[in-house]
């Protein structure tokens, strides 16, 4: 579409804008994977365009667009055309004209377009707000860099398998972030139990589920010492140490 700096899906097509102030054409990988992703979401049962479901929407799409950037590069990277990709968790970093990136999954409050990283963290917009439909293009930077953290505990390919069987099995059309970390660690202790801790540690660590309780140790036995004995005896007065004396006494 002439002059328009945007790309977007309608529920049936996409559409790339040539750019105009802000953006060359729209049309670079992970644009292209970010906008094939919305149709994922809808086709997976969709989510509610607002609030947290929408930034759960646009995190997806995000993270299908930079999965499809590995992949073409991996698979296509010496086709023409595909030489110069360069894969990494930035989002619009080939369109800018002015702009390093759009955002940044890694570091979400370094971007252009500047998003949190926890919940009620910095720059983080009220989901009931009318701010871009309560901050769903904001708010998504933070299952965008729950996504990168995992990529780190457990590997890129596996990180993503489980993100997205989480949004394929638990998937709701009103899901808070909340519910979407619980979904996530549920899904991982179920599948891969080494990670697990690591995982809640993240999302505590980004507010989206309360700390992780230690677990209760019994109180120490205070009544034995390195030898085995106490220090005192356990009787006072203590017990006369000579022989008994005989029954027929």
């Amino acid at each position: 579409i002439s002059d328009l700096d945007n790309a977007y899906f309608n529920g049936e097509d996409m559409f790339f804008g040539t750019g105009k102030d802000t953006f060359w054409p729209l049309v670079s990988i992970d644009v292209i994977g970010h906008e094939l992703g919305h149709g994922v979401v809808q086709g997976l049962g969709g989510l509610e365009y607002k609030g947290h479901s929408g930034a759960l929407n646009e995190s997806l799409a995000d993270v299908l667009g930079c999965m499809f950037e590995f992949f073409i590069q991996q698979e296509h990277g010496n086709m023409p055309g595909f030489r110069d990709v360069d894969p990494d968790f930035f989002i619009g970093e080939d369109l800018g004209v002015n702009t390093r990136y759009l955002r940044n999954m890694e570091n979400p409050e370094a971007a252009a377009q500047p998003q949190p990283r926890a919940l009620g963290g910095k720059h983080y917009v009220d989901p009931n707000s009318s701010f871009d439909h309560g901050g769903v293009h904001v708010n998504s930077g933070i299952p965008n860099f729950v996504f990168v953290q995992l990529c780190s505990i457990m590997g890129r390919d596996e990180a993503f398998d489980l993100v997205f069987e989480t949004y394929r099995c638990h998937l709701k059309t009103r899901w808070t972030l909340q519910q979407y970390a619980e979904a996530l660690v549920r899904l991982a202790s179920e599948r891969t139990a080494v990670h697990t801790r690591k995982i809640q540690d993240l999302l505590v660590k980004c507010r989206l589920c309360p700390p992780v309780p230690e677990p209760q140790r019994p109180p120490p036995n205070t009544s034995h010492s390195r030898w085995g004995r106490t220090w005192f005896p356990q009787r006072w007065p203590p017990r006369s140490h000579t022989l008994p004396r005989p029954w027929w006494h």
